[in-house]
């Protein structure tokens, strides 16, 4: 709430943006506010890494790799924080190829006895 009473400081929407990277429901906000900081602040604190967290949350493979390729080029990264991205890396790479494609089925292409006797009607 303090965000939304102060909507033009800067740090505060960098900091709900990172909150809202640990609620699904709120990836979308998150990917949001971490870009506006970005597109003002590109010297914000691990920006790269967060922006490129919410860009994977919300499906936008590529993006987050670019983001992540941006991050990996600074010099002054601790191990577990090239360990962090370069592990997010591996999520997005491989997201990328295990996204199922769209069943464009409906519940009413399946048929189902009502009895239960006849196993004619579901689906294989």
């Amino acid at each position: 709430n303090l965000q939304e009473e102060h909507p033009d400081v800067l740090y505060l929407k960098y900091v709900t943006g990172i909150c809202c990277l640990f609620k699904s429901d709120s990836f979308a906000r998150s990917l949001d506010l971490l870009s506006e900081v970005y597109s003002k602040n590109k010297n914000a604190e691990d920006i790269e890494y967060y922006l490129a967290r919410a860009y994977h949350y919300n499906n936008k493979f590529e993006d987050a790799l670019a983001m992540l390729d941006k991050y990996l080029k600074k010099k002054n990264l601790t191990a577990p924080q090239k360990r962090n991205a370069e592990l997010l890396v591996d999520f997005c790479q491989n997201k990328k190829t295990l996204i199922p494609p769209a069943d464009d089925g409906k519940l009413e292409d399946y048929k189902w006895d009502e009895t239960g006797d006849d196993e004619s009607n579901i689906p294989k």
